[in-house]
């Protein structure tokens, strides 16, 4: 039976240039909201409103969201072509995951009164005021005018949006104080400065050939999965993101000994799960995430990004066993992977 309760709406975009993580993290709250709402007895349908990116719609193609997508136009009628499915749709709320820091008036203009507006994006925490504004983010940011701490406005490491799989593997202890077997290397959904060459050769400079590395190359990436293969024989494992899901995604960071990262999703994932972790900050907004975790001492911070630095990083970590358990054990403790389940009582309590 189709339900007849209003819908909600994400509105996300994921992309070569912007990288995947907004829309991953949308699929993992709309993964626990779906399965929240209908437990406290509410049928509203979810659908996506996204631009028409190669990756981002088979991505979605995998997801439960499948039936429910919508294209919004990636031109300068992008306003225009989101007002056409709000008046389509007629949501209950909008969730939104994209920087409205040059559209946010544009945008609000188009949504009724009585629609419950969510946002998601970082650059949004400091510019809407908003019904529910969350930052999933470890970087220190500061409250709109109009917002409120905890009221409107929810920051942290309570926030952080990971995949539901994340808490069933939560409870498989790390190793770091045995020999290291596997490694794990993922640098983010685009990676357009290529840095994931960088840390292959670090990898190698390092010199330890007893360990099988896991290299997840990015779904929006333009990496070539088996010209890699070719070029770099040896204890790697090349895969091509696009053609993972996120459980065996998850799967292979959660077997690994210890892995190196970037700054965004996968390094929330990595310290949730009691990874030993070595983190690559791609930009400026990384480089502060990481900066507060190396603070906490919940993973090793490569300073610059070198190849030769990403090799002293490393060298460091697989040089102390004692150093990987202390880094595990931060990490683990610091985020409890229950942020999906937080911001979906907090969006069914504004239903």
């Amino acid at each position: 039976m189709q339900s007849t309760e209003q819908p909600i709406v994400f509105r996300v975009d994921g992309s070569h240039s912007l990288g995947l993580g907004h829309l991953v993290r949308s699929l993992n709250l709309a993964d626990t909201l779906r399965a929240e709402l209908r437990k406290s007895g509410k049928q509203n349908p979810i659908n996506f409103a996204v631009k028409p990116d190669s990756t981002t719609l088979a991505i979605l193609r995998k997801s439960q969201f499948s039936e429910t997508t919508r294209l919004v136009s990636s031109d300068e009628d992008e306003v225009e072509s989101f007002a056409g499915i709000m008046g389509e749709l007629s949501p209950r709320m909008v969730v939104v995951d994209i920087d409205l820091t040059d559209r946010g008036p544009e945008y609000l203009s188009l949504l009724d009164p009585q629609v419950v507006k969510v946002s998601l994006h970082e650059h949004n925490y400091g510019i809407l005021p908003g019904d529910l504004v969350i930052a999933p983010t470890m970087r220190p940011l500061t409250v709109a005018p109009g917002g409120t701490e905890r009221v409107t406005h929810f920051a942290g490491k309570d926030y952080i949006l990971l995949s539901p799989d994340i808490q069933k593997r939560r409870e498989k202890p790390a190793k770091p104080g045995e020999i290291v077997c596997i490694g794990f290397l993922s640098l983010g959904g685009a990676d357009p400065e290529r840095f994931t060459m960088r840390a292959l050769g670090a990898i190698r400079a390092v010199g330890d050939r007893r360990i099988n590395w896991h290299i997840v190359l990015g779904a929006a990436s333009e990496y070539d999965a088996k010209g890699l293969s070719r070029g770099f024989p040896g204890p790697f494992v090349f895969h091509a993101g696009g053609d993972m899901s996120r459980e065996s995604f998850v799967e292979l960071l959660n077997a690994a000994d210890v892995t190196i990262v970037n700054g965004g999703t996968t390094l929330y994932e990595s310290l949730a799960l009691g990874r030993p972790t070595v983190a690559v900050a791609q930009n400026d907004f990384e480089a502060a995430v990481i900066a507060q975790m190396a603070i906490i001492g919940a993973c090793i911070e490569v300073e610059g990004t070198s190849s030769k630095a990403m090799t002293h990083a490393l060298g460091t970590l697989l040089g102390s066993p004692d150093m990987r358990l202390q880094i595990a054990q931060k990490g683990n403790r610091l985020i409890d992977g229950q942020g999906c389940a937080r911001v979906a009582k907090l969006i069914i309590d504004r239903l």
